[in-house]
């Protein structure tokens, strides 16, 4: 007699070493630092669900142009990198065209008490430079100035209303930076105004933003970008490995990646002036980084997974979850693979808390299965799945408007050993139990009680093959691998 359970045979785990469970019940096992199985929390992150999008990742522009674009926007030249700091902020004013100069959007300052603002530009010349400003102020102690390279060249002091200025700036790259500065307390209505920002550039070509290296998913799509300036037209080549690819475009379409599109990618942009080429950006195959190059890997939600060497596990290299910005809502970072079952699963994970709302948790199938809420060392997971397609995913998370450095999950060395799965054949009074010829090292054996720590080896008929008798008492079988 033989006791199945969702159709499949029941075993348990062994003490001794591995085992396998095949057309049954997915079992788990964790090895915690703290020696137990965690409760989940409470549902208010734990229930959330990552939104299904696109898993096309877009590596444009670097951070810097993102987090500013709006600058370029209000300026009327977003087709450069701008760049703004110091103590008080300069922000983009849309909706109210009083406050601008064409009508539309203007970028404007404020700043208290003996402080300072400022934005600043690089761009190659030669060129011209024109542009709107104006000051309010209840003092004539504040003041802007222009400087190019640090040198001053032109500035406005007290209460002004719009003014014009336009210049010339030789060849070679400089730095173009407007500040703000005061000297007495702000009043409510003391603010500085830049419009209509307009440039001219004659000289050779300008690199303002070199392609990015990252990590591919396989199957993903990608773009490096990399736009210059200068007289025009102006000439793009694009090179992997010294070899010429992509056309005459700012933009490198990297279509269905696979491992075999890694390498080290330039690009050469030229004019009538000279040439110019880029810093080598060096595309690799995430799952170089945790080991698990046979597993199909992707990562979505708020942020992307990416591959980094300075928190890692093997000493070498692990996948760190993305910079979450700050947000009222509740923000992921998720990372997913696709496995075939049985086989067993095992990781090394590590989590990273500057705020008290975050969790990196494991999913498997949708189904949650542990987490890490506190900050934790690296220390290492194993799950047992069962045959069939499996989706595993760990989710970094945050919740609350806390973010930025120190948030972050890392996972390294992933492992999944395929194992063979257990058949059976009924004919007439007998069962015939079989697995893969590729498994060799295997033993079938059996028990009449599960519990009692007392297995059997059951002697073969053929290759990875047992014909048993139906008739007799209630047995469990289990294969393992000394």
């Amino acid at each position: 007699m033989f006791t199945s359970q969702n159709d499949g045979f029941v075993v348990a785990e062994p003490s001794g070493g591995p085992f396998f469970l095949f057309n049954g019940p997915q079992t788990r096992h964790h090895h915690h630092p703290e020696g137990f199985m965690k409760i989940p929390p409470a549902p208010s992150l734990r229930s959330f669900t990552a939104l299904a999008i696109s898993l096309v990742a877009l590596l444009t522009i670097p951070s810097p142009i993102r987090a500013q674009s709006a600058v370029g926007l209000a300026l009327d030249a977003p087709e450069f990198l701008w760049v703004a700091g110091g103590d008080g902020p300069w922000g983009p004013i849309f909706n109210d065209a009083s406050l601008t100069h064409d009508g539309e959007d203007v970028l404007y300052s404020y700043v208290g008490e003996n402080e300072v603002s400022w934005f600043e530009t690089t761009v190659p010349g030669p060129g011209t430079l024109s542009f709107w400003w104006k000051i309010s102020t209840v003092n004539n102690s504040d003041g802007m100035d222009l400087t190019i390279d640090g040198i001053e060249q032109t500035n406005l002091v007290g209460n002004a209303d719009w003014q014009e200025v336009q210049l010339t700036f030789p060849a070679n790259i400089h730095t173009l930076r407007w500040t703000y500065r005061t000297s007495m307390p702000r009043s409510e209505d003391d603010s500085a105004y830049v419009d209509q920002v307009s440039l001219q550039l004659n000289g050779q070509p300008y690199l303002y933003v070199t392609p990015q290296a990252f990590q591919g998913f396989s199957g993903s799509n990608y773009v490096l970008h990399a736009p210059a300036r200068g007289a025009s037209p102006l000439q793009y080549r694009w090179f992997r490995d010294g070899a010429p690819v992509g056309n005459d475009s700012p933009s490198l379409d990297i279509l269905n990646f696979s491992s075999g599109q890694t390498g080290a990618y330039t690009v050469m942009v030229s004019n009538s002036y000279g040439a110019i080429t880029s810093s080598v950006a060096t595309i690799s195959f995430f799952p170089d980084a945790i080991e698990a190059t046979s597993l199909i890997w992707q990562s979505s939600g708020d942020a992307l997974w990416f591959a980094q060497t300075e928190t890692t596990h093997d000493g070498v290299d692990a996948a760190q979850s993305g910079y979450l910005e700050a947000s009222s809502s509740v923000r992921v970072s998720t990372l997913d693979a696709i496995v075939t079952g049985p086989g067993i699963l095992k990781f090394w994970w590590r989590a990273d808390f500057a705020v008290a709302d975050g969790s990196l948790a494991f999913y498997i199938d949708g189904e949650y299965q542990t987490s890490l809420d506190l900050p934790t060392d690296w220390n290492e997971q194993t799950y047992s799945l069962a045959d069939g397609g499996h989706t595993i995913r760990w989710e970094f998370g945050l919740s609350g408007g806390l973010a930025g450095p120190g948030n972050q999950g890392f996972l390294d060395q992933v492992s999944f050993v395929p194992q063979p799965r257990l058949r059976t054949e009924r004919s007439n009074s007998d069962i015939t139990l079989s697995w893969g010829t590729e498994y060799s090292g295997y033993t079938l054996e059996a028990t009449g009680a599960l519990g009692s720590g007392i297995w059997n080896p059951v002697s073969l008929t053929g290759i990875n093959t047992a014909t048993i008798a139906m008739a007799g008492p209630q047995l469990f079988f289990r294969l393992r691998k000394p």
